[in-house]
This record gives structure tokens, sequence and C-alpha cells, in this order.
């Protein structure tokens, strides 16, 4: 088995020229009024200012802590991962490996699906980051409680192209607890060209989403027989007129850095235009005591055709099938219930 390594950067977030990136059909400038860079709360924490990390929390709607994880523990995840692809073979250009250089060819149904309980997720490198105690301990100061994460994890590898659209998490896993937090962890120097995520600051709270958060945000995505990705939308500019005080914010992202944030904002990821694949983990996090989402605690790998028809692997073309037994059903996607809402 090859061993590789990642190679470190100094990526930073000014240019004395105009900087563009693709946040969903858009290109926009960054930094500019209409995608600001996020908020380091690592000060915060360093300083024991515990009381103003959690008001910050309350109004922004997310954290972000730079370098609040170990980045060689990060690294050395990465490291697994790309040996696996290595393993699997076809999946990186010969030579390139270290660089996480995709073959040409390569994009969905060939970069693998890793999301859910498996050798991956739950091998000792990457579980010292997804559930080590430095994590826990970061998620129990946030939640101000004992913590427990989701079994399922949502490790996941991005190719050109690929990026995440406009949406709650709230519609994915609202069965259990409320207070479920959602930290994404990059596996990468995620720069904004291979595809960091973005979140709409006070999207959560502010009053111009109050009609978003009591129909969209209310969704049960299988329980409500919706079909497709479960996406609000793709456009961030329109989501964010809703509300003058919103602002889009994101960052180019290192190994180490982790971002965090509830079900109720709104949030995406900008495009990957790169040929180098972007890894990254989704993990959830919620108080001990509350009530558990049945779907991702245990032994979930049962449930995990349910999981690939939703979000980043799905797409919002209606079929009205049953892929089971060809039976013609009633589904509704975003655009029926968009009219529905008075969206359109």
């Amino acid at each position: 088995m090859a061993t590789t390594t990642f190679p470190t950067s100094e990526t930073t977030t000014s240019s004395s020229s105009p900087r563009y990136v693709q946040l969903g059909p858009r290109k926009v400038s960054f930094p500019s009024a209409d995608l600001q860079p996020l908020v380091d709360s690592k000060p915060l924490l360093d300083s024991g200012n515990i009381s103003e990390l959690h008001k910050r929390f309350a109004e922004d709607g997310y954290l972000y802590i730079k370098q609040g994880l170990n980045r060689e523990q990060v690294l050395k995840g990465r490291t697994l991962i790309i040996n696996d692809f290595i393993n699997k073979g076809n999946i990186l250009v010969e030579g390139q490996e270290n660089e996480g250089i995709l073959k040409e060819r390569c994009m969905a149904g060939c970069v693998p699906f890793m999301e859910g309980k498996n050798y991956l997720t739950h091998s000792p490198e990457i579980s010292e980051v997804l559930e080590g105690p430095i994590i826990k301990n970061l998620m129990s100061t946030v939640l101000n409680t004992s913590v427990v994460t989701f079994d399922f994890k949502w490790l996941r590898a991005g190719w050109n192209s690929f990026f995440t659209g406009i949406h709650v998490d709230r519609v994915y896993m609202g069965r259990g607890s409320q207070n479920v937090v959602t930290t994404w962890i990059p596996f990468d120097d995620a720069t904004l060209e291979l595809g960091a995520l973005a979140v709409l600051q006070g999207s959560h709270r502010l009053p111009g989403f109050e009609k978003l958060q009591k129909t969209y945000g209310e969704l049960d995505i299988e329980k409500d027989n919706f079909e497709g990705t479960g996406w609000f939308g793709l456009d961030p500019f329109e989501v964010a007129k809703m509300d003058p005080e919103a602002q889009w914010r994101t960052i180019d992202y290192q190994a180490g850095d982790i971002i965090m944030f509830g079900m109720r904002i709104l949030h995406m990821s900008t495009v990957n235009t790169t040929n180098r694949v972007r890894i990254s983990c989704d993990i959830r996090w919620q108080p001990a005591a509350d009530p558990q989402d049945d779907r991702y605690f245990g032994e979930v790998d049962r449930k995990i055709k349910e999981r690939q028809i939703a979000g980043a692997w799905a797409d919002d073309k209606k079929s009205n099938t049953d892929d089971t037994n060809n039976i013609v059903i009633k589904k509704r996607t975003i655009d029926d219930m968009k009219q529905i809402w008075g969206f359109t």
C-alpha cells in the first residue's frame, strides 16, 4: 500500500486582483458584499469566554473554529482515504495521488460513496478526528451539556462540478432532538475553488425567513413522500433577498478547521472547479439526554439506500415511479412545494 501525505498550502483570502468563485449558478467575487469571510471564534474559545461563544452561536447561527482540530490527525485520516482510492484503482491520476488529482472521467459513480458506518468512517484514524476527545469536548462546550454523535457519518468525496445546494438539515434529520448541531470538517485545505461550505448568517432567526422555516423547514423528505435532493434551491442571492440582514459567509478552509451550525440555518457549498477531489465529512452531535433519530443511530447500514437518494447524491428530476415495483406513484418535488407555499 502506498503512503501519501497531503501537501500544506498557505491560502489567503485577500488578493490585489478580484477573485471570482462559483456559488451555485452564480459567479461571485470574494470578498464582496455578497460573500464575506467567516468570523473565527477560536479566540473566544481560547480565552474561555464561553458566554460570548454561546451568544455568537445563537445570533449568527454558526461557529467557525480555525484549527480547532489537530491538523496532523486530520491529514492522517485523509491519507487513509487516498490510500483506499489507490487500492480501488482507476480513480486518481498515477503519480499525482498525493495531490488528489482525479482522472478526467471520474465523477459521480466513479468517486466512492463513503457515507454511513463503515471501515473508513469508523477506522481508528478517522474516528480520532470525528469522535475523539478534542471534538467531543468542543461540542460539549458549545451545547453546554454532555453530548452524543450520530453513528451515521456523511464522509464525501467531491469531484469537478460537485457542490451542495441550499438547504437546512432539519428536513433530513428532524425526528429526534431539535438541538442537533452539524459539524463540517474538511480533510483537505479546502479553498473556495475546491469546494467550501458557506452559511447564510442569520437565516435561522431573521424575520424574512419565517415563512421558509414554517414551510420548507418543517419538511420530512421521507415521510412527506418528497422526491429529489431536499434542497430549497440553487441561487444563493435569491434566497438572501428574503432578509436584508442575511449574509452569505465562507472562507478558504485548512485541514484542522471546523465549522458548526444548527438544523435551521441555510447553507450550501461552492462548486469544485478543480481537477482535485475534495474530501470532507459532516457529522452530527446532540445533547445525550435528547431523543434520537433512529435512522442515524445503531446499525445504519441497512438504511444506506434511503440516504443515497437524498442530498448531494440525488437530483430533482421527477420520475413518479417506484424503482422496485415500477408502480406509478405521486411524489412531490421542491418546485411543486414552492408553488403551494407561494414562493413562485
